[in-house]
């Protein structure tokens, strides 16, 4: 699921304290933005205060732009760093010019392999920002720097910046599908060029199709799952989400789609942390739990704490007038979770096993078609 936020570097000229970074994240939190790119800050920050404070807006931070020399010479603190902002990716804002020429793009990327295994191992990704350049050069016929990259190594993460690409003058959302997958994050910025000169604007007033963009960053979800409907949960009201044990702040988007008995659940969360953040922080995007549906939630969390299970994290909401309650077991948050999920409907009736339950959840406006 698309997490919308901002690139914290188009307010570089305001950030000059913790008190701008404050009026940032308020910003954000108006006007719906649910994360921040760390980026262009012009004071020093304590990596843990500022995940902090971000919490405080329901502002998450998955990544930074961080300089080349710190992510090669000072790994370990640059990871230690990216742990306690709850980070996902430590990303370069562009490649260093002295790369640019001779055996230049050889040696960045064998540096790149080092540093992205490392980063991996510590539960982190290497993203790399885009500019023109590396759709303008080649590095042999029919093979630009973007191609090189692309190939040559292979756990870079694109932070894949859709004007620069239509600039160079290719389409944004064409090259989006060649690395889905590889694109975790995406610089949705617009513009126009005239001659060889850029001219950035605000999103939709420049040349960029951001439907087609948009449709293209979404399709990987289609793409791996087979399913090309989605619906997103609706809430009467926020859920009350417990997480070891403390009441957690957060929000919480859930997508759904699926055939017959077989459903997909895409999960996106902002606020406090809760088991969804700690799980992408150390895993990134992938399945996270089995669900299943109990007419008895305290019958069936009872039976799994006798079977040596505990309790994860629990929540109850209402949805169109149902009571939804559920539940993550499992030995650890590292070991197979299980969601057990209880629906009361409005008429008192508990909901078991159903087929083709999205369809149905969406005909009771339980759900909303959004794709």
């Amino acid at each position: 699921m698309i997490n919308i936020g901002a690139q914290l570097y188009t307010f570089r000229n305001v950030l000059k304290n913790e008190d701008d970074l404050k009026g940032v994240f308020e910003l954000l939190r108006e006007e719906g933005g649910g994360s921040a790119q760390i980026s262009g800050l012009k004071f020093n920050y304590d990596a843990a205060e500022c995940r902090a404070l971000a919490a405080d807006y329901g502002i998450v931070l998955p990544l930074t732009h961080t300089p080349w020399e710190r992510i090669l010479h000072d790994t370990d603190r640059v990871i230690e760093e990216h742990l306690a902002l709850g980070a996902l990716m430590v990303g370069l804002g562009m490649m260093p010019m002295n790369y640019r020429s001779g055996d230049g793009l050889k040696i960045f990327a064998d540096e790149v392999n080092g540093v992205a295994r490392k980063l991996k191992a510590a539960g982190l990704d290497f993203g790399y920002h885009n500019h023109a350049y590396e759709f303008k050069k080649s590095v042999a016929p029919g093979k630009r720097v973007f191609d090189f990259l692309k190939d040559e190594c292979p756990d870079i993460h694109f932070i894949f910046d859709t004007y620069w690409c239509y600039f160079a003058g290719y389409d944004p959302a064409s090259e989006l599908t060649g690395i889905s997958g590889r694109a975790r994050c995406i610089h949705l910025k617009d513009g126009k060029k005239f001659w060889k000169f850029p001219i950035i604007t605000a999103v939709g007033d420049g040349k960029s199709d951001f439907g087609a963009i948009m449709a293209a960053a979404e399709a990987r979800y289609s793409a791996l799952t087979g399913i090309d409907k989605w619906y997103e949960l609706v809430y009467d009201a926020p859920p009350e989400l417990y997480y070891k044990g403390e009441r957690r702040d957060c929000r919480v988007r859930l997508l759904f789609g699926g055939k017959g008995h077989t459903a997909v659940e895409l999960i996106e969360s902002t606020g406090d942390g809760n088991i969804y953040t700690e799980f992408l922080r150390r895993h990134g995007e992938m399945i996270h739990h089995a669900e299943y549906n109990v007419k008895n939630l305290d019958k069936a969390v009872k039976q799994a704490e006798k079977a040596g299970l505990k309790v994860l994290q629990y929540a109850s909401f209402f949805s169109a007038g149902s009571r939804i309650r559920y539940a993550y077991v499992g030995e650890s948050e590292d070991s197979a979770v299980f969601e057990l999920i209880e629906t009361t409907l409005p008429i008192g009736v508990k909901k078991g096993d159903v087929p083709f339950e999205t369809q149905l959840a969406a005909l009771t406006g339980n759900y909303k078609r959004v794709k």
